[in-house]
């Protein structure tokens, strides 16, 4: 499917499908052919592989214990089990059915998946980038984004549309020579009336002030 992608890219670059002046950004939860409850944690995974040797132990034990009193050759000599492996603990979980996918929040509750990105041109309809990635939430997929579809397209769109899950300062003020229009956790849009004075007393608004005004002009609408 990779493959496919990118052939299409490359003739939808060839035949300038795609105007790079609008590109709308979004993600969505796919879920995966597994169960959250299959999710373990390493330490879980040790936990069990463990008590896997321990049962496997006692009934050698058992097997050898039967057999030396039947040939009694050995007697009153203790039987020794595996001993435990000792191991750091980790905090990484995996899920036994499909280990690539995470355990994510979604609108229905959790879920095991995958988060889905999408890039579209607003003018074609063009698929312009695509990926798929294990975290939880769209939070530090701008910059990412924007490199694929300037490796699928040749160059950077004019304005990138995105919604309020896409927002964090340290991803936008990174960003140069694009028009930002990222919606923000607030509801409520900064007025002309709380960043004005801001800026009239020599002060520098915030990445979101700053983002909040932008949504409010016409443009931003």
């Amino acid at each position: 499917m990779v493959d496919l992608f990118h052939q299409f890219m490359v003739e939808a670059k060839k035949a300038g499908m795609a105007k790079m002046g609008r590109v709308a950004l979004d993600g969505t939860k796919v879920k995966a052919n597994a169960a959250v409850d299959k999710t373990w944690s390493a330490d879980k995974l040790d936990e069990e592989e463990q008590k896997l040797l321990d049962d496997i132990d006692r009934y050698f034990a058992e097997a050898e214990r039967i057999d030396k009193e039947e040939e009694e050759t050995s007697k009153g000599k203790e039987v020794r089990g595996r001993k435990p492996v000792q191991k750091e603990a980790k905090s990484a979980r995996r899920n036994m059915t499909a280990p690539d996918s995470r355990t994510m929040s979604t609108r229905s509750g959790f879920a095991q998946g995958y988060n889905v990105q999408i890039a579209i041109d607003c003018s074609s309809q063009v698929i312009v980038a695509c990926d798929v990635v294990q975290d939880g939430n769209d939070k530090y997929q701008l910059r990412r984004m924007l490199s694929l579809a300037r490796e699928n397209i040749g160059r950077l769109p004019e304005k990138l549309l995105a919604d309020a899950g896409y927002f964090s300062t340290r991803e936008i003020d990174g960003i140069r020579g694009i028009k930002l229009f990222v919606a923000t956790k607030s509801r409520r849009k900064t007025g002309l009336d709380e960043v004005l004075p801001i800026i009239e007393f020599g002060g520098r608004p915030t990445t979101k002030q700053a983002m909040e005004l932008l949504l409010c002009t016409t443009d931003g609408r």
